[in-house]
């Protein structure tokens, strides 16, 4: 597991000097990014026994290509269709992936990718039909190291088509209920929940009045207890830790961020509490709530699209801006790079 987790890692670092390249076409996505992809999970892209570029397979009456097939002892097990890198990845993307799930073949998971996303599909809901939504997905450009335990059941030497599947569903049960929990713990709560948390506060028969009373105590009570847990007092900031070894002293403040969906802005402030730490892991503050920045994104991306299903990625939907420079900044880049803390948290300068 500890050489898939650094072989990504070096891939996740060479994705700077790799894209401009691979943005060139398809096939160049493929060379410089899909490709690398692939030998870090442990499959030599030069031995047609691992890797099968333009697989053809029968579809009805015609006979279409996928980009690529991964192959356990010769037979294929998971179907890969490359996009253009600076392609945003849509179910229209996937329609080709999805026509191969139709087939006699043995296949249960496919990957769609852009180079920089890897979303992974299965047919979980239904045999021989690709799923709507990917159980995960990875993104090059802000590598999640927790996703690495699935990911191990994908590569050459770990493969193992049950226990894939096991996981699989395991990942798009849990996007599911952090999808719910999103919607039913948003600062509003739904009325469903609301009526819940009535019934137990008061049981039995209560009169139209007394049932508002407490609808409006439980919102209120809600919304201080996630002020309790994600809020940030911005008129007191907390020193942090240097970040170099010169003695410097540093403060506590608001990242502006910015993001767009179909062509609408958003804008927002990530909440940092101390050195490299976003507030109890990973909350924003978005038109006044703070919530966590994968909510945000989605509450974002359905104020555009009420009707869309599952969540934007929410590190590549929000981004950094330099506060003294403009500077849209990578979010890896943020975080690796020490030089940029320097300059954003030097005692003094204004971030906001």
């Amino acid at each position: 597991m500890m050489e898939l987790l650094e072989n990504l890692r070096g891939l996740a670092d060479d994705i700077e000097w790799r894209l401009p390249a691979a943005k060139r076409s398809e096939a160049s996505t493929s060379q410089f990014l899909v490709m690398p992809f692939f030998e870090a999970l442990g499959y030599s892209v030069h031995n047609p026994n691992h890797v099968e570029p333009e697989f053809t397979a029968d579809v009805g009456i015609q006979r279409e290509k996928v980009d690529f097939a991964l192959k356990q002892d010769g037979k294929p097990v998971i179907l890969v269709e490359v996009k253009y890198a600076g392609a945003s990845l849509d179910n229209q993307h996937a329609a080709q992936l999805r026509r191969y799930f139709s087939t006699k073949l043995e296949v249960r998971f496919g990957i769609l990718t852009n180079g920089l996303d890897f979303r992974f599909f299965s047919d979980l809901e239904r045999p021989n039909v690709m799923d709507d939504d990917p159980f995960m997905t990875l993104n090059m450009l802000n590598l999640d190291e927790s996703l690495v335990d699935v990911l191990q059941l994908f590569t050459k030497a770990g493969f193992q088509k049950d226990k894939a599947l096991q996981a699989a569903r395991r990942a798009k049960d849990n996007n599911m209920i952090r999808h719910i929990l999103g919607e039913e713990l948003s600062s509003s709560l739904s009325n469903e929940l609301v009526a819940y948390f009535v019934g137990k506060v008061a049981a039995g028969r209560k009169t139209a009045a007394r049932r508002q009373e407490l609808e409006t105590r439980v919102r209120e009570q809600w919304q201080e207890w996630l002020d309790s847990v994600g809020g940030a007092d911005k008129s007191n900031p907390q020193p942090v830790e240097p970040a170099d070894k010169n003695d410097h002293e540093f403060e506590v403040v608001e990242i502006p961020v910015f993001a767009s969906y179909k062509g609408k802005p958003f804008e927002a402030v990530f909440l940092l509490e101390e050195k490299l730490s976003l507030i109890h892991g990973k909350h924003i503050r978005y038109q006044g709530e703070v919530m966590n920045h994968a909510i945000a994104a989605d509450k974002a991306a359905k104020s555009i699209d009420p009707d869309r299903k599952g969540f934007p990625v929410g590190w590549t939907f929000w981004k950094f801006i330099d506060p003294q420079t403009g500077e849209e900044i990578p979010i890896r880049e943020f975080w690796d790079n020490e030089a940029h803390w320097l300059r954003i948290f030097s005692r003094g300068s204004n971030t906001i």
